[in-house]
């Protein structure tokens, strides 16, 4: 889950607001900063690896024409 995510969900959940989600996530990263970097590191690689992924289905897609 993004922060995104996450404020959608307390939204409906819980009733909270939207500057209420983002105080709780900026501390969520404040307190749990390895976890974060880590996530934030695979992220990145799962959306590299999505790129790429349309790149090579865009390129025999294109070599079919």
């Amino acid at each position: 889950m993004d922060n995104w995510m996450i404020c959608k969900l307390m939204r409906n959940v819980c009733a909270c607001g939207g500057s209420l989600c983002g105080a709780v996530w900026k501390e969520l990263e404040k307190e749990n900063k390895e976890f974060f970097e880590a996530y934030l590191r695979n992220r990145a690689e799962r959306a590299s690896e999505t790129e790429m992924r349309q790149r090579i289905r865009n390129m025999v897609l294109d070599s079919s024409k």
